[in-house]
């Protein structure tokens, strides 16, 4: 890649990872050795843009995608959002990020009504401005058939359903999506798709990972890899992608 400024240009109010290396201790003691997830990964995320960051369990796509998002710290290098660095500024991935975790957690005893609408309470939202918001997603995914039950009796699905809806209302910039449709029936994950891909057309950086073979065939525009915790490089993805996935056929 070319100079950490040149990148953030180029990919001018998208996501740009520069360098980045993150280790975890092995055990609680802190004089213990340290666990490399990531090794000077470089990447960059273009607005307007579906790109999917493709590898095996355990490569270090989680890890990454929480750097993005402000929630871990990292050892080295920088990541730029919307042209800024991320170190130091905590509030960069807040104002402009929005999350999806891989198994989202639903406060318990709640409704996925509830949720949605303390969630935008938290915002500084009323329950009004929250429920107009969410309407279309609440709409498109058929969260109203089960949205008045406790959080605590939904299927994997339906919790996927409420996290969703409460990622996308906040109407971010960038969207970092990790199994977004894992758990869904064939009919709603067909939405979802379609909704991540206008939520690109709209300008926005998506970032998503995925084992569904048809989530990345119908929606991404470009690919990264992660292989070992390194990125594999861009010259090189489609064809390593092709040899992951050989054999397997697209349903």
């Amino acid at each position: 890649m070319n100079s950490s400024n040149e990148n953030a240009q180029e990919f001018s109010g998208g996501i740009v990872v520069v360098g980045i290396k993150k280790q975890f201790n092995i055990s609680w003691h802190p004089f213990s050795k340290k666990k490399t997830v990531l090794e000077k990964v470089n990447m960059a995320f273009a607005p307007g843009k579906i790109t999917g960051l493709i590898g095996a369990n355990g490569t270090g796509k989680t890890t990454l995608f929480r750097i993005i998002a402000g929630i871990l710290d990292f050892d080295e290098g920088e990541v730029f959002i919307m042209n800024e660095a991320l170190r130091g500024n905590g509030r960069l991935a807040h104002k402009n990020v929005a999350f999806l975790n891989e198994k989202p957690s639903l406060p318990p005893e709640m409704s996925g009504k509830d949720i949605l609408i303390e969630y935008g309470a938290m915002c500084g939202w009323s329950g009004e401005e929250t429920l107009d918001k969410a309407k279309g997603l609440i709409k498109k995914m058929e969260i109203e058939s089960f949205w008045d039950q406790d959080s605590n009796g939904y299927s994997r699905g339906q919790a996927v359903k409420i996290a969703l809806a409460r990622t996308l209302m906040l109407d971010k910039k960038c969207l970092i999506l990790d199994e977004p449709t894992v758990g869904l029936d064939f009919k709603t994950a067909s939405v979802v798709r379609k909704i991540i891909c206008e939520e690109a057309e709209k300008g926005k950086t998506v970032v998503l990972a995925s084992h569904v073979i048809n989530d990345l065939k119908e929606m991404c525009h470009k690919f990264e890899g992660l292989e070992n915790g390194k990125n594999v490089p861009s010259e090189d993805v489609e064809g390593w992608f092709s040899d992951q996935v050989r054999g397997v056929s697209f349903l």
